[in-house]
């Protein structure tokens, strides 16, 4: 069985990657024998998972409404800016100009710290090479940064001496 999630298409030619991955299984024989074949995102919609019997709680919601909630101040002062993550090249790029999202006109904030932590900003975003080069550029303005991450692909673009890993 070949299995591949989505994210191998977030790089050049990468939609390639699973038409390739569908000719190797079929190159192999191993289309429609038992065990055999391809799949992909199993870990979306619990495709290859099995069905949960037991209580699931409530989400926590992404809104924020007015007020705090147990002393979380910072999530509702001024310093808090909500950005879309697919908007951080451009953010990045342009501090202090417009753009649209959710029906407003929002201004991008001027960062001068980023704290990365979790997921693998890089590889997700949908255009690698310019936010590689939106960091770089960034940081060598002065900007300081912070990741907290695992050591991954994000580590490889922040300098050692602006991340804790």
């Amino acid at each position: 069985m070949l299995m591949a999630g989505w994210g191998i298409q977030r790089q050049q030619y990468g939609e390639q990657k699973h038409w390739m991955l569908v000719t190797l299984a079929a190159m192999l024989g191993q289309i429609g024998t038992e065990g055999g074949g391809f799949g992909f995102s199993y870990h979306y919609s619990n495709g290859g998972n099995p069905t949960r019997t037991g209580g699931v709680l409530p989400a926590i919601s992404a809104q924020i409404e007015g007020g705090s909630s147990a002393g979380n101040d910072w999530a509702v002062s001024d310093a808090v800016v909500n950005l879309p993550v697919a908007r951080i090249v451009e953010a990045l790029e342009n501090p202090g100009g417009k753009y649209q999202h959710n029906g407003k006109e929002q201004t991008f904030p001027d960062i001068k710290m980023i704290w990365w932590a979790g997921g693998a900003n890089f590889t997700h975003h949908q255009d690698t090479n310019r936010l590689i080069k939106s960091v770089a550029e960034a940081r060598a303005g002065g900007d300081f940064r912070v990741l907290l991450d695992g050591g991954g692909e994000t580590c490889r673009y922040c300098s050692p001496d602006h991340h804790i890993v």
